[in-house]
């Protein structure tokens, strides 16, 4: 093979009505982008791809059998993840833009597995509306090119959230380190310590963005941690991220 061919990415645009789509394709990664802004970048050769979305996925060592929500898709790396890693498990997964769906199965869904998840073409703001005591883990991961849409940032969705978990629930979010410069995280994270047992895994682990875990039951939140901690010891395929769960932080209202 030549040195032109082997450097050669294979891109496919998609053009909807307010985001270009872009999908490119080497020999290590698959990667989706919206307006030139980084969504997804799955491995081809690894459950796990060295972004902010491996840290999603321990959370799942603190229930038997998972139900969980996943609000915003993309190229499904963390459902790639979570299926790769558990298998007792059920997913809803809420996406809002039916082409990103329709991209998400024509690329990069593995169609040899089943799949174990339900994706609804529908707005996870009013999905979660509609639950009560429901899930295990919400995980909102749902972003309008480089900023989480403000209807996931205010009191009504994080009640709303708080409604849809099971008692010992818990609620993760993807917050981009630009929210710490324009105010909105501590504006967010007032709203989430109303309702939660508010911790973060320190931003820059990964990348630069910051993974905010809520627990419902604030009695339950050290137990749950250990319970993680302890499997994440064991298993030498996420042992890696031990070190970030051991490094959480508390993150009290501003």
């Amino acid at each position: 093979m030549s040195l032109i061919n082997f450097l050669r990415k294979k891109e496919t645009v998609f053009k909807g009505p307010t985001k270009k789509i872009i999908i490119n394709e080497d020999k290590k990664y698959k990667t989706i982008k919206f307006n030139e802004v980084v969504q997804t970048r799955i491995s081809k050769n690894s459950i796990f791809s060295g972004e902010y979305w491996d840290l999603f996925p321990p959370l799942c060592y603190a229930f038997e059998k998972p139900n969980i929500l996943m609000i915003g898709l993309g190229g499904g790396a963390i459902l790639k993840e979570i299926e790769s890693l558990f298998k007792n498990i059920n997913i809803d997964i809420a996406e809002i833009n039916p082409d990103v769906i329709r991209i998400y199965k024509q690329f990069f869904q593995d169609k040899t597995s089943k799949s174990i998840s339900n994706i609804y073409n529908k707005d996870g703001f009013d999905f979660v509306k509609e639950k009560n005591s429901v899930y295990d883990i919400i995980i909102l991961d749902a972003y309008d090119i480089d900023k989480i849409p403000e209807k996931f940032l205010s009191e009504d969705f994080v009640i709303k959230s708080h409604r849809a978990l099971k008692d010992n629930g818990v609620l993760a979010i993807n917050c981009i380190d630009t929210m710490r410069y324009d105010g909105t995280e501590n504006i967010f994270l007032r709203h989430l310590n109303n309702f939660f047992d508010v911790y973060s895994l320190g931003s820059g682990f990964i990348t630069a963005n910051k993974i905010i875990i809520c627990f419902k039951e604030k009695s339950s939140s050290s137990e749950i941690l250990q319970k993680i901690n302890d499997s994440l010891l064991k298993n030498k395929e996420t042992r890696f991220l031990l070190n970030a769960y051991l490094n959480v932080v508390r993150e009290d209202n501003k």
